[in-house]
């Protein structure tokens, strides 16, 4: 809910375009009779009764905020929802909203431990910053800089206003997708419906409904949870596993729910589901699969400081998805070479470090005179 004094204030802020497009996708009629200048009729029967809104279409009107404050209310009315869920809809018309939910004992009058607040904040984030990742540039572990576009979009998402009862952070995250040549773009309620549907935003808001059902499933079934990352199909990554149980479900009463208050008028490619709990009969389970693939990328980690000699990738950019370098390093007194194997966004960075004749520092997976699955960090 918004907790404010005034909901006719907050109305006031709505767009009057947004709020035409958001009645016409749920099938309200314009009336095509004469109308007052500045002023669009919509009608729409519901359930047998007649309902008619006068929408402003100029907020320099002295009454605009009101105007728009009945709208409001009577799209409560017709849609079944409160007026703070319908005016939070209208100021974000082309975004998923995901809601957190802490469920313990700590919570209940409405307040959370500062350090229970930091970390619901912060995971509840990187949970979406690992879907997103899984989504575009899927990795079972994953090592050193987020790409632009996850980047992009994260940066994009905003916490809504928390919610007393129990205790709740909203995300909201606006539409955004990736073009042809793996540009960010924002879209707008404008945006053709296919193309929001099967955007980078609701693919990320549908996955991290899909993954959480799959990690559950799996251990519900008395499945193995490492069979489940080692199933690339699935992709479901040890970083989007970590953040879902750092969401304080440590101890033995705590318990997360996530819902989804989806994009009003994208209705297609929806998880079947639109809430989903997770209990802290989960925690452990979820810790040991951290815990092993921590252990091993320690195991199997190395890092080595140096040069780039030479740089290998297919020619042309727009295709390109991996590429390799050679690295110049001093062991002991004597100069060797070892070859790396990055993906595009280590590759960009080693572009940059050979052009400027800059140090780096590469960690990877060491393979005979190779390394794979290179992180690349300049110095």
């Amino acid at each position: 809910m918004i907790y404010s004094t005034d909901l006719t204030e907050i109305s006031g802020k709505i767009n009057h375009l947004n709020i035409i497009k958001y009645v016409s996708d749920l099938h309200w009629v314009k009336y095509t009779g004469k109308v007052k200048e500045g002023l669009s009729i919509y009608q729409k029967t519901v359930n047998e009764r007649f309902y008619q809104i006068n929408i402003p279409c100029d907020k320099s009107f002295y009454d605009y905020a009101i105007a728009m404050r009945k709208v409001v209310s009577i799209l409560a009315l017709t849609e079944k929802k409160s007026e703070e869920q319908i005016i939070l809809e209208l100021l974000n018309p082309l975004s998923d909203i995901l809601r957190f939910r802490d469920i313990s004992d700590s919570v209940e009058n409405g307040s959370i431990l500062l350090e229970d607040g930091i970390r619901l904040f912060e995971n509840a984030k990187r949970l979406v910053l690992s879907a997103a990742q899984d989504v575009v540039n899927y990795k079972r572990t994953y090592k050193g800089r987020i790409s632009d576009q996850v980047q992009k979009f994260v940066d994009q998402c905003r916490y809504g206003q928390t919610e007393i009862g129990s205790y709740v952070v909203s995300i909201v995250c606006p539409f955004a997708n990736l073009s042809s040549d793996g540009e960010y773009k924002q879209l707008s309620i404008f945006s053709e419906e296919t193309e929001a549907a099967n955007s980078m935003t609701r693919q990320t808001t549908k996955k991290i409904f899909d993954s959480i059902s799959e990690i559950k499933n799996t251990l519900d079934a008395g499945g193995d949870l490492c069979s489940l990352i080692e199933d690339e199909s699935k992709k479901i990554s040890v970083s989007f596993v970590e953040s879902l149980m750092n969401l304080n479900l440590s101890k033995p009463n705590d318990s997360i729910e996530i819902s989804a208050k989806w994009a009003p008028t994208i209705y297609e490619n929806k998880p079947q589901v639109d809430m989903i709990s997770i209990s802290h009969d989960y925690y452990d389970p979820m810790k040991c699969l951290v815990d092993k693939y921590k252990k091993e990328e320690e195991l199997n980690d190395v890092v080595f400081e140096g040069k780039i000699s030479e740089l290998e990738a297919n020619t042309k950019i727009e295709d390109r998805k991996q590429g390799q370098a050679t690295l110049v390093y001093i062991s002991g007194t004597s100069l060797k070479t070892i070859k790396l194997s990055m993906d595009k966004e280590n590759y960009d960075i080693a572009i940059i470090a050979h052009k400027e004749g800059k140090t780096i520092r590469a960690v990877g997976e060491k393979a005979k005179r190779h390394l794979k699955n290179v992180t690349i960090e300049i110095l």
